[in-house]
């Protein structure tokens, strides 16, 4: 089926202006063949801005868009490639009649970074192929040599591209939490009522995002949130589905991401709040990643978030 799209574009939004001051000025040479040029470090920057890209349809079928909020360590192409056969989460998106907003979280990709350690207090952290194997429940080892890498048996990741999905990875900062939060409020401000998709460390953000636009916010999925929201952002009137997949406790961390969020979701249950906690394997799928929306079965999923949002909505 053709995706009819009206409109593609793309914006800036958030961030703000920091002076660098008292830094030595340096020469270089920019270009092969150039002269050697005086750089100065001084001056005005803008810093904490994101990225922001949409698709609207010539004819949307859903009342409200979906706005992809990726995790910790990729950018907003994750919901764009697929690593399989399968449409990406963002075609299929559309192709469900949804407009979609796709962002690059602020110090990531499009969105830019900034100088450390004059605006950024920490160093980027880079993720090594050795720690994504094993953190994202790819498999059980991992070797440089491909051919000798061990997946889990019944792995829904294409561990065969598991190469080309490293070359997705950004550098992701531990500090600028806040400014991140920050330049997603200002998006929230602008748009229109929307859906809420989102993946891993996006749930720190929609977790604050949650509360604070609960008039705005039609519904939120939360695919393997790696940050349960404080008491004093509980939001118990937005419909909400919490998704889990496979080999929980054979990933680093996951058992108390899971406990943390599993906490979150009683209390809103105790509100009375419109909430369904999924966790695949009980439900006979098993072997999904942390990264389902690259999964083999990566159609199956979206399938469910789909069928549960029209229930909702």
């Amino acid at each position: 089926m053709a995706i009819l799209l009206k409109e593609i574009g793309s914006f800036y939004i958030g961030g703000h202006q920091i002076t660098i001051s008292g830094k030595p000025v340096y020469k270089r040479q920019f270009v092969k063949g150039g002269p050697i040029r005086e750089v100065d470090p001084n001056g005005d920057f803008e810093t904490g801005q994101m990225y922001v890209q949409y698709f609207r349809l010539e004819t949307p079928h859903q009342k409200y868009p979906v706005l992809l909020m990726h995790g910790g360590g990729v950018c907003g192409s994750i919901w764009e490639e697929s690593l399989t056969e399968n449409e990406s989460w963002l075609q299929l998106f559309l192709k469900h009649g949804f407009n979609t907003y796709v962002v690059d979280a602020m110090e990531r990709g499009r969105s830019g970074f900034s100088q450390y350690p004059d605006i950024y207090t920490s160093e980027p952290i880079f993720r090594s192929k050795n720690e994504a194997w094993t953190n994202f429940r790819i498999g059980s080892i991992y070797n440089s040599d491909p051919l000798k890498r061990i997946a889990f048996s019944d792995t829904q990741f294409p561990a065969e591209r598991f190469d080309d999905f490293m070359k997705m990875n950004v550098p992701r900062w531990t500090t600028n939490n806040t400014a991140i939060t920050n330049a997603y409020s200002a998006l929230l401000q602008k748009m229109e009522d929307c859906i809420l998709i989102i993946h891993s460390q996006a749930s720190e953000f929609a977790g604050i995002l949650l509360n604070k636009f609960s008039h705005k916010i039609k519904a939120a999925v939360i695919i393997e949130g790696s940050s349960a929201p404080s008491d004093e952002n509980l939001c118990c009137t937005i419909p909400t589905l919490y998704i889990w997949g496979s080999h929980i406790e054979k990933g680093s961390n996951w058992e108390i991401y899971r406990a943390n969020m599993r906490h979150y979701y009683e209390k809103q249950l105790s509100f009375n709040a419109p909430v369904t906690w999924l966790n695949l394997p009980e439900t006979g799928i098993n072997g999904n990643s942390h990264f389902m929306m690259i999964d083999k079965n990566s159609t199956d999923i979206f399938n469910i978030i789909y069928e549960w949002l029209q229930k909702i909505n």
